[in-house]
């Protein structure tokens, strides 16, 4: 299969003063590897802070490679990597010109603009359109994401938290991205529409060899990502205290261990009763399986 995306972490590292005298270091990644095809799907899955989401913005171009990147007067990040899109050196390439879309937990629309003109807003980034052409566009959007009959003259505050995560995700998709990357994006929709969403935008068009070849990088804790999963990326965080040498714990250091399951994962236990298992039952049950590396 082609290769989309190639990221590679030298190390990424996050430092926080706490105190005067106590420093709290993460090592989310280091020597890391994650490549993705045409046609898959990597979920992720794995604890809070341990690097899921910012893995996602080193893809999507938000973190770029630099010694010391000040978060705030209190957190310097570290990164050293590459990033390869279709086999090209794309580490610096800047967020607008990559062919990757985000969809996050938070809604990523615009409060001051109509529902309609948010979708609007990346066709006509991308090209002059007819108006036409973009309310038939906008249409089938909408549609595709169950949203027939609502009030697109509104504004974004009208909407419910389910129907501002699917028009976030229709706008994702307007901008014809080759990957799609979701951080909890469907965390905010009900079951049996998590479910049509899922069959009808993703595992449907990835599957189908006729469609555009892209890629789906899922960070999630919902168990029906994880079954379509090609592969799937386990982060888990452990401390280890350093002490100074007078015995004192001066810096907590959390290090992240990222570990790669094969498909067979989608097979445990013949799952039944999704809702019923928890995210440590599934953890408990993937790592009964030998990773890949």
């Amino acid at each position: 299969m082609e290769q989309l995306l190639q990221v590679k972490i030298d190390k990424l590292q996050i430092k926080k003063k706490k105190g005067k005298n106590k420093t709290i270091e993460r090592t989310l990644f280091k020597e890391f590897e994650l490549n993705l095809s045409a046609g898959e799907i990597i979920v992720i899955i794995g604890d809070s802070g341990s690097g899921k989401s910012t893995l996602l913005n080193i893809i999507s171009g938000f973190i770029l490679p630099k010694n010391k990147i000040y978060l705030n007067n209190k957190e310097t990040l570290t990164f050293i990597g590459k990033v390869t899109f279709n086999g090209k050196d794309s580490t610096y390439l800047p967020a607008s010109e990559r062919r990757v879309g985000l969809v996050m937990q938070r809604f990523t629309l615009y409060d001051h603009m109509s529902v309609k003109d948010n979708l609007y807003f990346p066709l006509r980034m991308r090209q002059k359109l007819s108006k036409d052409l973009m309310n038939d566009i906008v249409n089938n959007i909408i549609s595709q994401v169950h949203l027939d009959g609502i009030d697109l003259d509104g504004k974004p505050e009208d909407l419910s938290g389910g129907q501002m995560q699917r028009i976030a995700i229709a706008k994702m998709m307007l901008n014809n991205p080759q990957i799609y990357l979701f951080d909890e994006a469907f965390s905010h929709l009900d079951f049996d529409l998590r479910q049509k969403l899922r069959e009808q935008l993703i595992i449907n068009p990835i599957r189908n060899k006729a469609e555009k070849k892209i890629g789906v990088i899922f960070v999630t804790h919902d168990l029906m990502d994880a079954m379509t999963a090609d592969k799937i990326l386990h982060l888990t965080t452990n401390e280890r205290p350093i002490l100074d040498k007078n015995g004192k714990n001066t810096t907590e250091k959390y290090i992240t261990e990222a570990k790669w399951y094969p498909r067979e994962c989608q097979k445990i236990n013949a799952w039944q009763d999704f809702e019923s298992i928890n995210q440590f039952q599934v953890i408990k049950r993937i790592s009964a399986i030998k990773p890949l590396v």
